[in-house]
C-alpha cells in the first residue's frame, strides 16, 4: 500500500525533528518546575507561591489576620491568590512554551498531557 506524494525517505528526517523536540519539551519541563512565582492578595496580606507548571510551593499569611472574626476575609484573599497566582503561572508558561513552538499557540489540553 503507498500513500500517494508521500516520500517515505523523509521519515527519518521527521523522526530526528521529532526526537530534538522531546529533548526541548524535556528542558522546558524542567525549568517550569524550577521556576518559582510571587502573587499577593489583600496589598500583601496573603502571599502565595507558584511553578510555572501550576504546583503551589508555598503561601504565606500575614499573622495580623488570622483571628477568628477575620474567617472569610482570609478565605477569600486565600482564593483570589491562589486564582491569580494560576492564571499567572498558566499565562508565563505559555509564553516559555512558544519559545520551543515558534509562536504557535499550544492548546491546554496539550500542553495539561506534556506537562501534567
Amino acid at each position: 500500500m503507498s500513500i500517494p506524494n508521500f516520500d517515505f525517505s523523509k521519515i527519518n528526517d521527521m523522526m530526528g525533528e521529532f526526537a530534538q523536540l522531546a529533548s526541548k519539551l524535556k528542558e522546558k519541563k524542567k525549568k517550569l518546575e524550577k521556576t518559582i512565582i510571587d502573587v499577593e492578595a489583600g496589598g500583601g496580606l496573603i502571599k502565595v507561591k507558584i511553578n510555572l507548571l501550576g504546583v503551589l510551593e508555598g503561601i504565606e499569611i500575614d499573622p495580623s489576620i488570622l483571628v477568628a472574626s477575620e474567617k472569610e476575609l482570609v478565605e477569600d484573599l486565600l482564593l483570589a491568590a491562589i486564582k491569580s497566582a494560576e492564571k499567572t503561572a498558566k499565562k508565563r508558561m505559555k509564553a516559555e512554551m512558544s519559545e520551543i513552538t515558534d509562536g504557535f499557540d499550544m492548546p491546554d489540553a496539550l500542553s495539561d498531557n506534556l506537562f501534567g
